[in-house]
């Protein structure tokens, strides 16, 4: 059985340090040990042998370009895979439109963030869906610039390469190519994985791309790329993936400065098509993580993010009620609206002994009546209004 979205794998080998040898007389380096098991731990990012796969949530932009509408719908980009195999495609897909483009996210439905991480081999998977054409043995390719970003503004595109040399005229039944041929896009490998088949294509790792299909990217292969070397994209903490359609007509460039071919661009075989020309444009089926991380859901009321919520929790929520600006978590603003008032000291009395595994708080800490928080809050802040008044 394979993972199920939100599996922990193991992103790279346990390490391991030895105990030196003791000698006649000698006693363990103990000092070395720790100075060497603190410098593992400071240099290794967090959670770094406790990845997740899962796959894309949210759809933050999706600008379509011309000859979107027959499949227009970005919603089918989330989830898994849904690939129809080799010689097939899948139609659980959004078209993106000539040069359209599409930005996905990670956060999800409880609004726990999540991000790719650099790991040792492939990081993530782009699947479209690339077919190999039953009468040229070759493979029929759209292909996708692929950008990656921390923030959502600044955005590093991994580094492509075309070698096919000629123009291809768009037809996805003959006109095909070798992907051999091109690097650094998506769209050149068929998608095998299909989340919805009860039979082996169900039963297909999707996080192998080997196995998945569809085209693996390693972080690492930005490591050149002026906005990770600046700091403005941190390939530890990727947060949004944006696909981009290539026309590829030649009139785009790849990272050489070479012109950029594939079958894709105005067509005119549509003889059932009112319409004279119609764009070929790439598609998206789904991203896949291979070496995710995911924050811990937060269980509101827990100010100080220790786990549960106490009298500590409620002294900082009192602490700081009436604020109508600039609050964060910390503060006490658990709705995210940057104040805290009386919606966040409900969410607080809703919570309040419980801690994040669900069981009820331990004894031995005075603990206020939670029904007479808002009541109590509500009286200090009032208190403390009408000191201000007297002051002034």
């Amino acid at each position: 059985m394979f993972p199920e979205p939100g599996a922990r794998h193991s992103g790279n080998p346990q390490s391991a340090i030895r105990n030196p040898q003791r000698g006649p007389g000698r006693s363990p380096r103990w000092g070395a040990v720790a100075y060497l098991a603190a410098w593992a731990l400071l240099s290794a990012p967090a959670w770094a042998d406790d990845y997740v796969g899962f796959y894309a949530t949210q759809v933050v932009d999706f600008s379509p370009g011309a000859g979107y509408e027959g499949m227009p719908d970005p919603v089918y980009a989330l989830g898994a895979p849904r690939g129809a195999g080799e010689s097939g495609s899948s139609v659980h897909v959004v078209t993106l439109g000539l040069q359209g483009s599409l930005t996905l996210g990670f956060t999800d439905a409880n609004g726990s963030a999540g991000w790719i991480a650099d790991a040792p081999g492939d990081d993530f998977i782009v699947s479209e869906n690339a077919m190999v054409s039953w009468y040229t043995g070759g493979t029929f390719i759209e292909l996708l610039r692929v950008q990656v970003s921390s923030d959502g503004v600044h955005f590093a595109e991994f580094p492509t390469r075309c070698d096919q040399t000629t123009p291809i005229p768009p037809d996805f039944l003959y006109n095909t190519v070798d992907p051999s041929l091109y690097s650094g896009f998506a769209g050149t490998r068929p998608v095998l994985y299909d989340a919805d088949s009860g039979g082996p294509a169900g039963q297909r790792d999707p996080y192998d791309p080997d196995d998945a299909g569809g085209d693996p990217f390693d972080l690492a292969d930005l490591a050149a790329v002026e906005d990770v070397v600046l700091g403005l994209v941190d390939v530890n903490h990727i947060q949004y993936v944006r696909l981009i359609d290539v026309n590829g007509d030649g009139s785009e460039l790849d990272s050489n400065g070479q012109p950029i071919y594939d079958p894709s661009g105005l067509v005119d075989r549509w003889p059932d098509d009112e319409d004279a020309y119609r764009p070929l444009s790439a598609d998206v089926d789904a991203v896949t993580v291979i070496h995710g991380l995911r924050e811990p859901e937060r269980l509101c009321g827990d100010a100080d993010e220790d786990g549960d919520v106490d009298s500590w929790d409620y002294l900082v929520v009192k602490g700081n009620l009436g604020t109508l600006t600039g609050a964060d978590w910390p503060d006490g603003d658990f709705t995210g609206d940057g104040r805290v008032d009386g919606e966040d000291l409900a969410l607080l009395d809703e919570n309040f002994g419980a801690d994040a595994s669900g069981g009820e708080q331990t004894a031995g800490e005075p603990v206020p009546e939670p029904l007479g928080l808002v009541a109590l809050a509500l009286a200090a802040a009032m208190l403390r209004h009408r000191r201000r008044r007297h002051a002034v």
